[in-house]
């Protein structure tokens, strides 16, 4: 029998199947996405962001129009309908500010990202790889951790056991409660070779409780100058 893959190896393997030409970290990547929630409008959402060059927005559809914010660097921008003039109550309401933006920020980068992501500084990747079930799906299991400093939450990715593709995911703030979510993926967007999701639904640990879903309607690939 085949000794199985140790998680380095699975992560290395899944990086490559969904980004091939590191299009993630070395060029400018603009998704589409629309994102409903359960009682909700479709809410439709274009991230773009640069990690070489250190760039994010994120515009996105709100119910009197559209807002957007940016950092450049050490530079924050942010616009309500095309106008940097807003009043204090738009700016509360849509948390037009550096606080929300750099959640935004580390939000859609830490997930579209994946599994690159499982290369940064302060994340602990337990060696060894389990066969699992993810929800009808065999795949290796590998539990993922952080470092104080980054995060306390306890993260298992899921991975095919054929072409390392990333099936889904589940994390926990305390595992002994079962708290936590599963996310579950689903078919593929491409764009130059770059392969992402393009349904992601979540969940509740508790009563399986369905959360909303993220659809990637399209990737856009900009080489760097």
């Amino acid at each position: 029998m085949a000794q199985a893959p140790s998680a380095d190896q699975i992560i290395s393997a899944s990086q490559k199947y969904h980004d091939p030409k590191g299009s993630l970290t070395k060029t400018t990547v603009i998704l589409t996405l629309n994102e409903p929630r359960p009682g909700g409008a479709d809410r439709i959402s274009v991230v773009t962001f640069n990690n070489k060059h250190e760039f994010f927005s994120l515009e996105r559809s709100v119910e009197e129009g559209n807002i957007y914010m940016e950092q450049d660097k050490e530079k924050y921008s942010f616009s309500f309908n095309g106008s940097t003039e807003f009043s204090t109550e738009i700016a509360e309401k849509y948390k037009l500010n550096k606080e929300r933006l750099t959640l935004m920020k580390n939000y859609y980068l830490y997930l579209w990202m994946l599994p690159i992501k499982l290369n940064d500084p302060g994340t602990i990747v337990h060696p060894t790889a389990s066969l699992k079930d993810f929800f009808g799906k065999n795949g290796y299991e590998i539990k993922v951790t952080y470092s104080p400093k980054v995060g306390k939450d306890i993260w298992y990715f899921y991975f095919d056991l054929e072409d390392f593709e990333l099936i889904g995911y589940r994390f926990y703030h305390d595992e002994s409660k079962n708290d936590g979510e599963y996310i579950l993926l689903d078919q593929e967007v491409q764009g130059n070779k770059l392969r992402l999701p393009a349904i992601r639904k979540w969940y509740k640990h508790v009563d399986d409780e369905y959360l909303g879903e993220d659809q990637l309607k399209s990737i856009e690939i900009k080489s760097n100058k």
